[in-house]
């Protein structure tokens, strides 16, 4: 499948189905790693409803909603949005602060067009759209015993920060 030809696209209503595999995909193989902190999403109208929200959240300035397809069907998806400057960033320690940065706040492939180039091909494309914006950063969070880490790792991102979690109330059951 390295030979494919990956077309970069708006989402349109024909791609619930397609986009829904690509998001049940990536929480099977999270819920698998971490079961108290992954579950697969409800799949009643789960497609409408990514569909319906990436299509909301599309914005050319500020927020990219892209969909990769693959002989015409969706096999993945990323959202990534601009971060503005900090309001005081005179006063902040961290340099980026005083710059536009851009986070990656999704992203998701199906599993049978991993390691064919779609990830990255849309990785890259939200580097080239975070560029034009002037942006001096691009970042994305990966659970840390998920793929998401090579796989970034592997385009370049270097962990940065560490997110510590304290549950601190019972789950109900």
């Amino acid at each position: 499948m390295t030979d494919q030809k990956i077309r970069l696209r708006k989402v349109r209503d024909t791609d619930a189905d397609d986009l829904a595999e690509a998001w049940r995909d990536q929480s099977q193989v999270y819920a698998a790693l971490d079961p108290e902190v992954f579950a697969a999403p409800a799949a009643d109208g789960l497609g409408t409803w990514l569909v319906a929200g990436l299509a909301s959240q599309a914005d050319p300035d500020r927020r990219l909603v892209l969909v990769a397809d693959v002989d015409g069907r969706a096999v993945g998806f990323l959202v990534a949005a601009v971060v503005p400057p900090h309001a005081s960033a005179d006063r902040q320690a961290q340099r980026d602060l005083a710059r536009p940065r851009v986070q990656i706040e999704a992203l998701a492939v199906r599993r049978t067009h991993w390691r064919t180039g779609v990830g990255s091909r849309l990785v890259r494309a939200a580097e080239d759209w975070a560029r034009n914006r002037g942006a001096v950063t691009v970042s994305a969070q990966a659970y840390i015993r998920g793929p998401a880490r090579a796989f970034l790792a592997a385009l370049g991102y270097t962990p940065r920060a560490t997110v510590f979690d304290k549950r601190v109330l019972r789950p109900s059951s």
